[in-house]
């Protein structure tokens, strides 16, 4: 996991946007994550503020959408209706759910 996944796990603000001013790339391939897993855990653990410096900074809102464990999603299965702001972000930032996006494709 890169410096910038794991200080947006842990809820590390300041670090983040340090890692951020710094050069970090919030979509850097990591294993299991493609497309980066920095917002991906910022969002498993309702990091509101994390998320929206990551997709200042140009995180990908739909990145993992192959999988059905996307951005999107992960705060509603994991938070709920606390997860609500969060979705209000994302979807403001051009997320879409997996299922749209088959829609889209075919």
């Amino acid at each position: 996991m890169s410096p910038l996944s794991y200080a947006a796990r842990e809820g590390h603000l300041h670090i983040v946007r340090r890692l951020l001013e710094r050069g970090a790339d919030p979509n850097m391939p990591e294993d299991a994550a493609p497309d980066g897993r920095a917002l991906y855990e910022a969002c498993c653990r309702n990091h509101l503020e994390i998320a929206e410096l990551l997709l200042k900074h140009g995180a990908n809102p739909n990145a993992g959408m192959d999988s059905c464990e996307c951005c999107l999603r992960i705060g509603a299965v994991y938070h709920g209706d606390s997860a609500k702001p969060l979705q209000r972000l994302l979807r403001r930032h051009g997320a879409i759910t997996p299922s749209y996006a088959r829609g889209r494709k075919g």
